[in-house]
């Protein structure tokens, strides 16, 4: 059974492919004209509620109205029948799961995990479709690169992402190959920025959104640094042709920060709402112990990417809280393997 968007009709699909509608839920065809090689166990309707997919336990897609068709597991030897179906957001897409926890998925549908493989003490019988910001693929391993790479080589695919600076090591101070690097990481983009605390008197710290900072306003010109900082790497971004829906902010002590951690997570904030601002998700890079030295207490609670200094295994058990820093919840982890010249990154799973 399926129901309409507005709630003023629904579906019921026989195990035949047989479709009954009611109310305002239009009735685009059914399956049962068809021979099948197995029930019918799903419906899923498209978000303009112009059209239907149905499922069969082996995996056959049958799609009518304006639902497109994204491919199926007919023909593929499933060794657990398919249980239950889901679309994308967009419709562009949709995922099949099967009874051992297998998932299949086609169009924009991104692949995310599956329970395939565990011992189960009793077999799946649905999917529901979750939402994340996270544009990276649990798993998934990468690079990321900067100004210390121009001139040289970047690293050969492939890779399942990537992330590049657009500064060069301070803000304000722009990465001259931003351009070719974000060509060559591609459809897998997305960016850093470096941060750090105003100099005395920078008149980036001056004016800005917390106001004209006259005196000793330390917290008002730490603030309006911060966001005209993201609003210049963000300009930058723009106009060398790269966007991305997460950017990163890169707050480590090795940048120059100041003694007050009040000022510094103004600094911090600013940056982020600038981000936000421009509509995209904004994160921290950092460690729990460089991010509490720098800003003390504050806690923004946005995704972290988590440096840890050691290798891969090491990247995949920081995605845990036990190194989490600012509220935060990890995206991604970066490491590091010997003989490789690049810093690498890890995406973790979806909380």
């Amino acid at each position: 059974m399926a129901a309409t968007v507005d709630g003023g009709g629904y579906w019921l699909v026989g195990a035949d492919g047989a479709v009954f509608a009611f109310g305002d839920a239009p009735f685009r065809g059914g399956a049962n004209q068809h021979p099948l090689g197995a029930p019918v166990v799903a419906v899923a309707p498209t978000h303009d509620g112009g059209g239907y997919w149905l499922a069969t336990a082996a995996g056959g897609i049958y799609s009518f109205g304006t639902a497109p068709f994204n491919g199926s597991a007919a023909g593929a030897r499933l060794t657990h029948p398919v249980v239950g179906m889901a679309v994308t957001p967009d419709g562009g897409g949709y995922w099949l799961a099967t009874a051992d926890g297998g998932i299949l998925s086609f169009g924009d549908a991104v692949y995310r995990g599956s329970t395939s493989g565990r011992p189960l003490a009793s077999p799946i019988v649905g999917i529901a479709v979750g939402h994340t910001s996270d544009p990276y693929q649990p798993g998934a391993t990468g690079y990321d690169i900067s100004w210390p790479q121009c001139g040289g080589a970047y690293p050969s695919p492939p890779f399942g992402l990537a992330v590049v600076g657009v500064l060069g090591g301070r803000a304000f101070a722009h990465n001259p190959c931003f351009g070719s690097e974000a060509a060559w990481a591609g459809g897998e983009l997305t960016i850093y920025m470096n941060l750090n605390a105003p100099p005395a008197g920078d008149p980036a710290s001056l004016h800005g959104p917390a106001g004209q900072c006259v005196g000793n306003d330390t917290g008002c010109m730490a603030y309006n640094y911060g966001y005209n900082a993201a609003v210049d790497a963000f300009t930058t971004a723009s106009a060398a042709g790269a966007s991305s829906s997460l950017w990163w902010l890169d707050v480590e002590t090795k940048n120059r920060w100041d003694s007050n951690t009040f000022n510094n997570a103004r600094t911090i904030q600013g940056a982020l709402d600038a981000l936000t601002g421009e509509g995209v998700i904004a994160g921290i890079y950092s460690t729990s112990l460089q991010f509490g030295e720098i800003a003390g207490p504050y806690a923004p609670g946005v995704p972290i990417w988590v440096a840890t200094g050691s290798g891969e295994a090491t990247a995949v058990a920081y995605c845990g809280p036990d190194h989490a820093f600012g509220d935060g919840t990890a995206w991604l982890t970066q490491f590091g393997t010997a003989g490789v010249p690049y810093d690498q990154d890890y995406a973790c799973p979806v909380a």
